[in-house]
């Protein structure tokens, strides 16, 4: 009988030391002797192997996280985009067929600075970046006649 392990075997052994890299929990979990399992520890580089695995794993799971960040950011601006036409009265559209910008009658609904404030902090927690005074960041645009107080809640 003989003693070599086979290539299912030691594939078995860096299964468990993935779930713990030690060389006795293989050892045990496998059925070898701790010198064996350390003996392909370092033959086989697990050390390195299961680095490169965690690397991979790492840099997927922050793709995941920017494309869903990325996502976000695209909803708050286009949010951002319907308070400024709202603002302002009309909003600029690209039409997908004939390719001109056409201008949208948006109503005014009396868009107020605090209705795009948690956009303004959203966006810039999204950024990765400490959230801003909204009120210092800010300009706003009116059409002329409405100009008022944008404190005013009437």
């Amino acid at each position: 009988m003989s003693n070599r392990l086979t290539p299912k075997q030691i594939d078995e052994m860096f299964v468990a030391y993935q779930e713990k890299p030690n060389c006795n929990y293989v050892a045990l979990k496998c059925k070898i002797s701790p010198h064996t399992a350390q003996k392909y520890c370092l033959s086989e580089k697990w050390d390195e192997r299961l680095a490169g695995i965690n690397q991979k794993a790492i840099i997927k799971a922050d793709a995941k996280i920017v494309t869903k960040r990325v996502g976000t950011m695209e909803m708050v601006d286009t949010a951002i985009d319907m308070w400024a036409a709202q603002a302002k009265g009309s909003l600029t559209v690209d039409c997908p067929h004939c390719g001109k910008q056409h201008e949208i009658p948006v109503p005014s609904m009396k868009a107020q600075f605090r209705d795009l404030a948690p956009f303004l902090v959203m966006k810039e927690q999204l950024g990765g970046g400490v959230p801003v005074e909204p009120r210092k960041h800010i300009v706003v645009l009116v059409r002329p006649g409405e100009i008022r107080k944008e404190n005013d809640n009437g």
